[in-house]
């Protein structure tokens, strides 16, 4: 604040010699141009004496009786006695005539300072009445010299022709300047007076500004010191000097004339000062004082390259004064450093950039975002692009009736058979006039306006030009923008119709069949039961033949050949008959129950498997015993299903694993069970023989059966429980190791 009053004494002081130096040049200006409007009044008023006096002159001569001399002393006269009631100009202001004799100048005229009648002679080589002489020359002008009194006066001459004479019109110089001094003096009085008072209001007035600009000084200092970007103050003014010595302003590429003058980088290095820098500078450059870092630019630069600087440079050389970039530098454990950099010079300093200042952010972090951001943004494009569904984003416009494309994925340009370039800024209802029947633009607009995604189900569009099946996911960006992720299901949904449509005339085939099946097996159990009723009655006949037969007396050989009849081949053949009708009354029964499961309405209700199982393997406990076989039940989940159909499920397949043990060792049969999502899980697995890898596929055929000869049963058991699972929606999967189970 001391260097600040000091600062405002020194220009109060300047203001003094400066007004004080105005007014002495104002009134300077004013003197001169008073005395140039005296001069011309006094040589006009010499020129008029001169020219009238002449006219007296010729008038006289033109008398013939007058002789020269008489003619001389008449004019004269005349003109003497014409300035007697003339009493000059001024207080000093005088009118001389005067004539040479000899070596003198005689005054036959001075007007005020003395005698008119009194003829005053000079020496002509005097120095005094230097005008007068001048006049008497035969010169004519103005200027400023002694006259006949020794005193310094303006005086304007001018010669008399005919007369010989010489006149000289006036004025003391004292008496022009008089008016000026008197006035300077009351002016310069009123100057210093005025200016002592405004000196003091001044103060007055600039004090608190004074003390405002300290306080904001102080501001700035802090601000300067606490500001969390690292401030460099630097005097580049040694740089700006150097390079306008090198005179290469006829360049036009200064990054090549550098690159080509590696040297000018090096020398303008060490020309330039770090004067000042902040505590955010210390904390970025490690250091623990600002003298480690004020001085050579080094100091703070040491571990960066010269790119910073070459641009600083070029800047100085095409007088720019800002710069805004990104470097690289070091910290002093190796590690990169990212800054944002600010080289500004303030307007006072734009010619020397004697005062430069660099500010520097730590970017460092922000550097690491955007480079994650950037790998983001590729593994984004690579997965945007290499979707197989089209993904399209819209920008809303006309206040969401419509919407213009912005992006668009290779997949979209697949189904669509449009390239991106073609749709980009233009509107959905100019690139596919269907999409407003469809309510797709419906839909587009609810998802902008609430921000809440939809999903549109799998619709049909059509435009005249293209028909497909599209099924449409909404959502809206952040941005605002709406994105679009669909996929065309036509081929999908050509497929669906065609499976609905053969389900359905698989439903009535299977009817048909099931219909076929149960007639037939109804039709064929009543000749199959007549057979069986006249295989009885056939054995009741032989029987009674064989009695009557006993009784017959016949040779040996006929008897013999009779009894062979009745004992051996009728018997043998009716075993064959009844063996057949009882398998043909098995498989009857069989497809009557495969056809019941298939007609029998489903009653779903929870069901407890555990409890089933257990019901199962009570039933099956001689079986089990017999086998030597254990089963090993975990905790089953629940289900929903038919309680019966689920019971033969389970029943079949344990029926199974008993049935295809290996005899060689103990059997083992174990159930699990598990719940995924909203499916239940049932494993059962078993030690038996196995299943050889051909006959995976047709174990669950109808009447298929791995071992005819070793087991009984009429190959149905896997096709009932396949059929039961069908109308359960569910499945069944087998796998198998031969020989392990």
């Amino acid at each position: 604040m001391i260097k600040l009053k000091r600062t405002v004494s020194l220009l109060i002081t300047i203001l003094i010699f400066i007004t004080l130096i105005a007014g002495g040049i104002a009134f300077a200006i004013l003197f001169q141009t008073s005395v140039k409007q005296q001069k011309e009044q006094l040589a006009q008023t010499a020129r008029s004496q001169a020219r009238l006096i002449e006219s007296m002159a010729m008038a006289e001569l033109s008398h013939d009786e007058f002789c020269a001399d008489t003619l001389r002393k008449s004019t004269i006269n005349q003109i003497v006695a014409a300035h007697r009631q003339f009493k000059g100009f001024g207080q000093s202001g005088e009118f001389a005539i005067a004539e040479r004799v000899g070596g003198k100048m005689v005054f036959i005229m001075k007007h005020r300072l003395s005698s008119l009648e009194q003829h005053d002679a000079i020496a002509f080589n005097s120095t005094h009445a230097e005008p007068m002489r001048r006049a008497l020359n035969g010169l004519s002008g103005v200027m400023t010299g002694l006259d006949y009194r020794g005193k310094e006066v303006l005086a304007a001459y001018e010669p008399v022709a005919l007369l010989d004479l010489g006149i000289v019109a006036k004025i003391d110089l004292k008496e022009i300047k008089e008016p000026f001094i008197r006035a300077g003096l009351i002016s310069g009085a009123c100057a210093v007076l005025l200016i002592i008072l405004g000196s003091s209001l001044f103060m007055l007035i600039t004090n608190p500004l004074i003390r405002r600009t300290a306080l904001n000084e102080k501001r700035f200092r802090d601000l300067f010191e606490e500001i969390p970007v690292s401030i460099l103050e630097c005097d580049f003014s040694r740089v700006k000097e150097y390079l306008d010595t090198l005179r290469i302003e006829g360049e036009t590429d200064f990054d090549e004339y550098l690159d080509e003058h590696a040297e000018v980088i090096e020398k303008s290095r060490n020309l330039v000062i770090v004067t000042d820098v902040n505590q955010h500078s210390l904390d970025l450059f490690s250091k623990h004082t600002k003298d480690e870092l004020i001085g050579d630019l080094n100091k703070p630069f040491s571990l960066a390259d010269n790119k910073s600087l070459k641009k600083h440079i070029i800047a100085i050389l095409n007088k720019e004064s800002l710069i805004e970039e990104e470097l690289e530098i070091l910290s002093p454990d190796g590690s990169k450093i990212f800054l944002s950099e600010r080289w500004s010079v303030p307007p006072t300093d734009k010619n020397t950039y004697s005062k430069v200042l660099i500010s520097l952010l730590d970017i460092t972090k922000r550097k690491q975002a955007e480079k994650e951001l950037s790998i983001s943004e590729v593994r984004f494009r690579e997965l945007f692009d290499n979707m197989s569904s089209g993904v399209a984003i819209y920008e809303a416009v006309e206040d969401g009736k419509d919407f213009v494309f912005r992006d668009f994925n290779k997949g979209a340009e697949r189904i669509e058979g449009i390239k991106k370039h073609s749709l980009i800024g233009k509107k959905v209802s100019e690139m596919f006039p269907g999409a407003g029947e469809l309510g797709i633009i419906d839909i587009f607009y609810r998802v902008w306006k609430t921000g809440d995604p939809l999903n549109q189900p799998i619709s049909l569009y059509s435009d005249g030009v293209i028909q497909s099946w599209r099924e449409n996911f909404v959502y809206k960006l952040p941005s605002g923008e709406v994105v679009a992720v669909y996929n065309d299901v036509t081929k999908s949904k050509i497929a669906e119709q065609a499976r609905e449509f053969l389900n359905l005339e698989l439903g009535v085939k299977n009817k048909e069949l099931e219909q076929i099946v149960y007639v037939t097996s109804h039709d064929l159990r009543s000749p199959l039961v007549n057979i069986q009723g006249f295989s009885k009655e056939l054995q009741i006949s032989i029987d009674s033949l064989k009695e009557l037969f006993s009784g017959v007396d016949v040779s040996v050989s006929e008897k013999m050949k009779v009894n062979l009849i009745l004992e051996d081949d009728i018997p043998m053949a009716l075993e064959y008959i009844v063996t057949s009708i009882k398998k043909m009354d098995s498989l009857l029964s069989g497809l009557l129950r495969l056809s019941r499961f298939g007609r029998v309405s489903l009653m779903v209700e929870n069901l407890d498997i555990n409890r089933i199982i257990s019901d199962i393997v009570t039933f099956n406990e001689y079986s089990l015993k017999k086998t030597d076989t254990r089963i090993e039940v975990s905790d089953l989940p629940n289900c929903l299903g038919d309680a019966t159909q689920i019971n033969q499920v389970f029943s079949n397949l344990i029926d199974n694993a008993i049935k295809y043990l290996d005899p060689n060792r103990a059997g083992i049969i174990k159930i699990t069970g598990e719940t995924l999502e909203d499916l239940c899980v049932y494993s059962l697995e078993d030690n038996g023989m196995g299943i050889q890898e051909e006959h995976l596929t047709q174990i669950f055929d109808l009447f298929h059966r791995l071992n005819p000869e070793s087991s009984s049963g009429e190959g149905l058991g896997l096709t009932i429980v396949r059929r039961i699972l069908d109308r359960h929606n569910g499945k069944i999967t087998v796998e198998s190791n031969p020989g392990a189970g």
